[in-house]
C-alpha cells in the first residue's frame, strides 16, 4: 500500500522502507495537526463496531513495539519515513510517566527525559495534564529547530499537543506523528477511504468487507 492519506485524497508516496522495502500509509487527524501510520482501536470497539475489525492488525502491531520492543525495524523505518516526508531535521519521543525509557527511546534517544514519575495517562486520557508536569521534564536543548515529535499512541491528542507547546517554547517547529491514531481523531472520509485500501490490500490488512460502510 503506496498511498498517503488526507481528508480521503490520495497522494502517492515515492519514500520506501530501505531495509525491508515496505511502503506505509499515514493517516491523519480531522484537523490535519496529527499524523500517524495506523488507526488504532481497543479490543471493546473492535468487537461492537463491525468495520473496526480490519484495524486490529496494524492495533496488535503497536501494541507488540510499545509493550515488547518487537517489531524495531518497521518503527524505525516509518520514523525515519515521517521525518523524510515532513522535512523534519531531528526526531524527539515523547518520554513515559517515569523516568524509565520508553521502548521508542530505546530506538531514536531520549532527548526529552522524564526526572521523575508523574501521573500515569493511560486510561486517564479525560484528565488534565498535571500543573507542574513541565518540571518533571529535562530537555536536551541543541537540536536542529524542526523536529519530528513521536509517541506510540494517541488517544485523544491532548499530551502530544501539550509537548508540542512544551517545545515550541523553546524555538523548535514541531510536527506531531505516532505509530496508533484512535480511530475516533482520524475524519469519517479518510477512514471510509482508509476501509477501502484496506479492502484492495489484504496482504496488509486482514480482508474485510461491511456492506453498510459507504464509500464515497
Amino acid at each position: 500500500m503506496n498511498m498517503i492519506l488526507q481528508y480521503g485524497t490520495q497522494y502517492n508516496c515515492s519514500l520506501f522502507d530501505i531495509e525491508r522495502q515496505e511502503r506505509f500509509s499515514f493517516v491523519h487527524s480531522s484537523d490535519g495537526q496529527i499524523h500517524g501510520v495506523y488507526i488504532y482501536v481497543s479490543l471493546l470497539t473492535a468487537c461492537f463496531v463491525q468495520y473496526a475489525q480490519v484495524f486490529v492488525p496494524g492495533t496488535r502491531r503497536v501494541c507488540c513495539f510499545k509493550r515488547y520492543g518487537s517489531g524495531r525495524c518497521w518503527v524505525k523505518n516509518v520514523v525515519r519515513q515521517a521525518k523524510f516526508e515532513f522535512r523534519c531535521e531531528s526526531i524527539f519521543i515523547a518520554p513515559g510517566s517515569t523516568p524509565a525509557e520508553t521502548q521508542l527511546q530505546l530506538l531514536f534517544g531520549a532527548k526529552i527525559r522524564r526526572i521523575r514519575p508523574v501521573f500515569r495517562r493511560k486510561g486517564n486520557n479525560k484528565c488534565e495534564i498535571e500543573s507542574d508536569y513541565r518540571e518533571s521534564l529535562s530537555l536536551r536543548d541543541d537540536c536542529p529547530r524542526k523536529v519530528l515529535l513521536v509517541d506510540d499512541v494517541c488517544t485523544t491528542g491532548r499530551t502530544l499537543n501539550w509537548f508540542k507547546d512544551y517545545l515550541t517554547g523553546y524555538g523548535y517547529e514541531v510536527v506531531m506523528f505516532c505509530l496508533g491514531m484512535n480511530h475516533r481523531l482520524v475524519s469519517d472520509r479518510t477512514t471510509a477511504c482508509f476501509l477501502k485500501m484496506a479492502e484492495e490490500n489484504g496482504n496488509h490488512y486482514e480482508n474485510h468487507k461491511d456492506k453498510d460502510m459507504k464509500i464515497a
